[in-house]
């Protein structure tokens, strides 16, 4: 029975890891850089989302998204999240510009009892960890 769901997921794992090198390739404009990342967990908070991604060898790293990115509070956004129900979510995009962090998406479940989401247990210096200017990717 656990075959059943396993073989799914690991199909949908490695189609993802070969997205992410395949649009790694693919520039949309000139100068303009992408990458997607599958998503394990999103862990939503007051301040903005902690997403623990894949890098293109699998290794888990942590990123923190700050509200204000999605253009909260007048700035211009550097974020975008867009909720559904596609069986490839979660994941995210990130653009760069002439070898600069331009900006990324997250496409992520909009049920959030799916396993995607979880509570994350912050610590009490959170909003400090939030007050960023550009994500710290781990390659």
């Amino acid at each position: 029975m656990r075959l059943r769901y396993l073989l799914p997921a690991a199909f949908l794992l490695i189609t993802m890891l070969g997205i992410g090198h395949a649009v790694a390739e693919f520039n949309t404009t000139e100068g303009m850089y992408t990458r997607s990342f599958y998503i394990d967990r999103v862990y939503p908070n007051r301040h903005g989302y902690r997403i623990i991604y894949r890098n293109d060898h699998g290794h888990r790293h942590n990123l923190l998204v700050p509200l204000t990115w999605f253009g909260r509070n007048g700035g211009a956004p550097q974020a975008q999240l867009r909720e559904g129900r596609h069986p490839a979510y979660p994941y995210m995009e990130v653009f760069w510009m002439d070898g600069e962090f331009s900006h990324l998406k997250l496409y992520v479940r909009s049920d959030k009892t799916h396993e995607s989401w979880g509570v994350w247990d912050a610590p009490d210096n959170v909003e400090e960890l939030f007050d960023i200017d550009e994500p710290d990717f781990n390659l």
